[in-house]
C-alpha cells in the first residue's frame, strides 16, 4: 500500500498514479497525481529535464559555474533545469580569460585578468573603467590554461 505525503490518500501497488519522490536516496516518499503540479509550482519537489525523475527541493544542490547555476540531479548527473552534463554546460557557458597588460606614457605598467567573449568585448571593457588619456600600449592574450593546469 503506497500513501500520498501531500494529501494522504491510499493506493495499491498496480494503481498508483502519482510520482516517487528521492528515489533511490533517503527519505524517499510517493506524491499521487492530483498533488504532482501544486508541489512542482510551489518548488517543494522539481523534475529533472534529462531523465525525469522527482527530487524534494533540499536534495539538490547548486553549484556556480561561469556565473551560471549548476544544479546536478541525483539521479543522473545532469543539470536538471537544462538537461546538460556538466561538460556540456560548461562548455556551454564558457566565457574565454584573458590577460591584459596596460603600459602607460608615464611608464607604470598594471595587468588584469578579463572574462569576455572575445578581444572586442575585452577593450570594450577597459574603455569603460580605464582613463586611456595616458595609456601608451595595451597587450591582451587569451588564457589557455586554468591555474591548477599548468
Amino acid at each position: 500500500m503506497k500513501t500520498c505525503k501531500i494529501c494522504g490518500c491510499s493506493f495499491d501497488e498496480e494503481n498508483f498514479e502519482g510520482v516517487v519522490v528521492n528515489e533511490g536516496i533517503d527519505n524517499e516518499y510517493h506524491v499521487c497525481c492530483d498533488c504532482v503540479p501544486s508541489e512542482c509550482n510551489n518548488g517543494h519537489i522539481i523534475s529533472c529535464e534529462a531523465c525525469g525523475s522527482y527530487f524534494s527541493a533540499d536534495k539538490l544542490h547548486d553549484e556556480e559555474i561561469e556565473g551560471h547555476s549548476f544544479t546536478a540531479c541525483p539521479a543522473c548527473g545532469k543539470d536538471v533545469v537544462e538537461g546538460l552534463s556538466r561538460a556540456e554546460f560548461e562548455d556551454e557557458y564558457f566565457r574565454p580569460r584573458y590577460s591584459v597588460v596596460v603600459r602607460q606614457f608615464g611608464g607604470s605598467v598594471r595587468g588584469y585578468i578579463v572574462s569576455a567573449n572575445g578581444r572586442h568585448e575585452v577593450m570594450k571593457r577597459l574603455l569603460e573603467k580605464l582613463d586611456f588619456n595616458y595609456v601608451a600600449e595595451v597587450s591582451i592574450g587569451e588564457i589557455l590554461v586554468k591555474e591548477d593546469e599548468f
